[in-house]
């Protein structure tokens, strides 16, 4: 069984991922950012889809679930605590350095740089992404035939865009919401299932359970913790 993975003191973390490496579509339970110092990789999730380069800073939202495709070189990056309120997307940093050295000696760098929010791909994938953010309930055939495209075309050419089916994807964007209702509020599970567009509770439990290896009823336990990884299946 996977395990929920917990970080408590968690501020800012330099990885390097490997030229042509990858990380399947996963979820954090906390919002964070990354910094991108060197290398460049691809990213679709739950907030679009980008394509990343040194000096851009990609902020994802608590329960939002993601993929990452790395290009032909290391990719050197920075996770880190967003430490006041910005909206998910992909910005662009004015001063990488600065910016960087700021969050690996855990200084406030609100007033070290300027981020600038850039557009997303826009691409049939991307259009029919956030229709489904719209509009959970949408129906993927009737998308599909009202685009001229079959939604065979449609299942496949999302899978490749953004590494999961559309099904999926609507299921995740569902387990997201539950997720950020569990780790910020204490409204009744009741309440939570039907403002995500689950059937009942108990439908509900099973995908957040098979999602993050952890009951509604834990993650609530553990919201005020910093988490590092949730396994999205």
């Amino acid at each position: 069984m996977r395990r929920l993975r917990r970080l408590s003191e968690r501020r800012a973390v330099r990885q390097k991922h490997a030229a042509f490496s990858r990380i399947d579509s996963h979820r954090h339970l906390s919002g964070y950012g990354t910094l991108v110092l060197a290398g460049g990789y691809r990213e679709a999730g739950e907030s679009g889809r980008w394509r990343l380069e040194p000096g851009m800073v990609v902020v994802h939202a608590a329960g939002e679930a993601h993929a990452d495709w790395f290009g032909d070189r290391a990719t050197d990056l920075i996770d880190f605590d967003v430490p006041f309120a910005l909206a998910a997307g992909v910005y662009q940093c004015s001063d990488a350095d600065s910016l960087a050295s700021a969050l690996l000696s855990r200084r406030m760098w609100s007033g070290v740089t300027t981020l600038t929010l850039l557009p997303g791909e826009t691409d049939w994938p991307d259009l029919l992404a956030s229709d489904m953010r719209r509009d959970p309930a949408l129906s993927i055939g009737r998308w599909a035939a009202g685009h001229g495209l079959r939604a065979e075309t449609v299942s496949r050419g999302f899978s490749q865009a953004y590494g999961v089916s559309p099904k999926r994807y609507r299921l995740g964007l569902r387990i997201s919401g539950a997720v950020r209702l569990l780790s910020s509020g204490d409204q009744p599970l009741a309440e939570v299932a039907f403002a995500n567009g689950f059937a009942d509770q108990p439908h509900m439990s099973r995908a957040v359970k098979a999602a993050t290896g952890s009951t509604p009823a834990q993650l609530r336990r553990v919201k005020s913790v910093q988490e590092e990884s949730l396994r999205f299946v």
